[in-house]
């Protein structure tokens, strides 16, 4: 499913209307509605306990809500056991059986369900095909890495032939490597078995990576829900857009503003005209204009021609090989701002202390509350 997937031709899979489930005094999901669609890689992204696994554990019949509708391709899930719902869980912690081999963990549903054996023979083969672990079938599943046994957890849960792949932090236990290369290895089998997956995850990263839509979850509700190219060139919230990258925040004023237009005087970087477009929820005294570090750019060569030029001075560098944070405090005010480079862009060396032009463009500033 490609980004445009969520248009009206779009089909739900999922309907969650007035989702609402309460421990004690704590309001864990509050009023969460909308639709998930078939085919669709869908994350729940926020910070521990902000709900996410609750709502999975909800779609999964874990967890009964304390009101709302579960729906799920086009039937209501309310009484219905999780062993009984279309869907399947990989947990955090993959609960592979330690006293299986890897072809009887992945059989273990087909077995339960009474299938015949050479069904179960020929239905694991396919499963470990499909997560790459052809001829794993007797291997011991104490012998298996980290990621093997990942990969055997999805092998046993896509057997069952689900319609819905729900996974709660399935990579948060693997290196950075690993969990990369699992990061797009996961993508990739979505995409060849077609079936919709709905992530959990803290890591804002990965939900960029491998999503095609992004529900960003703070204190129970949804914060925005939207393409990762949205989310992150368009967040509509200070929170979101703290959550999700990074946004240097500058104090603005309203100077004027017309039907379609705002101008505003930002500190340490002037006054501009700007678009109401770049104001999601318009202007209110506590709003501040975001910009992301990509979008400024340390002037190095004098062919550089940009919109607008501020001018600070490096305070603190961090270099991470292929880009260079910088951080620079903007000349008239104490506000210091972080700037990202890639470093062949750099023409010569920056050092703490160095007296820069700033480039920026007014349209990359967005008014967010």
């Amino acid at each position: 499913m490609n980004q445009g997937a969520t248009t009206s031709d779009a089909v739900p899979i999922i309907t969650l209307e007035s989702i609402k489930k309460n421990y004690g005094i704590i309001e864990a999901l509050k009023t969460i509605s909308f639709n998930i669609f078939q085919g669709e890689f869908l994350t729940l992204l926020g910070p521990s306990g902000c709900g996410k696994t609750t709502l999975l554990r909800v779609i999964a019949g874990f967890e009964k809500p304390d009101s709302g509708l579960v729906e799920i391709d086009g039937k209501n899930m309310e009484g219905i056991p999780a062993n009984l719902r279309p869907t399947n869980m990989v947990f955090q912690s993959y609960a592979v059986f330690p006293h299986m081999t890897v072809g009887e963990n992945v059989a273990y549903g087909l077995k339960a369900r009474k299938a015949d054996k050479q069904t179960i023979s020929i239905e694991v083969d396919k499963a470990l095909a499909m997560v790459g672990m052809e001829g794993f079938n007797h291997r011991p599943s104490t012998a298996l890495s980290g990621g093997q046994r990942q990969r055997v957890a999805l092998a046993r849960a896509l057997i069952l032939k689900p319609k819905v792949l729900l996974l709660d932090e399935p990579l948060s236990a693997l290196d950075k490597r690993l969990r990369e290369q699992m990061q797009s290895e996961l993508r990739q089998l979505q995409r060849t078995v077609g079936i919709t997956f709905i992530l959990v995850t803290h890591d804002q990263e990965e939900a960029l990576t491998m999503s095609d839509r992004i529900a960003v979850m703070f204190e129970g509700s949804i914060a925005q829900l939207a393409s990762p190219q949205e989310l992150y060139q368009r967040p509509t919230s200070i929170q979101v857009a703290n959550f999700v990258g990074t946004m240097n925040f500058l104090n603005v004023k309203l100077m004027t503003q017309t039907e379609r237009d705002l101008t505003v005087d930002i500190e340490g970087l002037g006054e501009i005209s700007m678009s109401k477009e770049q104001a999601p929820l318009g202007f209110e005294n506590s709003s501040q204009a975001g910009i992301r570090p990509e979008m400024f750019t340390i002037i190095t060569n004098g062919n550089q021609k940009m919109a607008r030029i501020a001018k600070g001075k490096i305070v603190e560098t961090q270099y991470f090989g292929d880009m260079t944070y910088f951080d620079a405090n903007l000349f008239g005010t104490d506000k210091t701002v972080t700037i990202s480079m890639r470093n062949s862009d750099i023409a010569y060396d920056i050092e703490i202390g160095t007296e820069v032009q700033i480039g920026w463009n007014p349209n990359s500033v967005l008014l967010l509350t």
